[in-house]
């Protein structure tokens, strides 16, 4: 990453819009370290496309950081194209041992919700008798 960037200034924009581009880095999981990172955006947005381990949350943070996150629309930012191949907003999943015998063991585990708007990952269970 750029670990000594603070400025972006956006003298030449693509597109007369954009001072910075993130596209198809099938990799990227970070945009930049904005915990130790002071980043300013002077002039200009952000378009970030198809970036497939690129988590949406992680946009966002960014986006807050350089307060651009009113400025962008989905044609700035595609919801749906990034992050599609990365497992975004990892849920726990609390599993009880209930009992235990010599072939069998039983386990619960509370209901997760998959009503969610974007892609969600459902769990199954495949119970195989001895």
């Amino acid at each position: 990453m750029f670990k000594k960037l603070h400025t972006i200034r956006g003298e030449q924009l693509f597109q007369n819009k954009y001072a910075l581009v993130v596209v198809e880095n099938y990799k990227l999981q970070k945009l930049f370290n904005i915990n130790k990172q002071n980043l300013t955006i002077v002039n200009g947005s952000v378009y970030i496309h198809n970036d497939k381990v690129l988590c949406n949350g992680e946009i966002t943070r960014f986006l807050e950081h350089v307060n651009l996150v009113e400025n962008v629309t989905e044609n700035d930012v595609s919801q749906h194209s990034n992050g599609e191949n990365a497992l975004c907003d990892i849920i726990p999943l609390n599993i009880s041992l209930v009992d235990v015998n010599a072939n069998s063991f039983i386990l619960t585990w509370s209901k997760i919700d998959t009503t969610c708007d974007e892609k969600c990952i459902d769990y199954s269970t495949l119970l195989d008798t001895l």
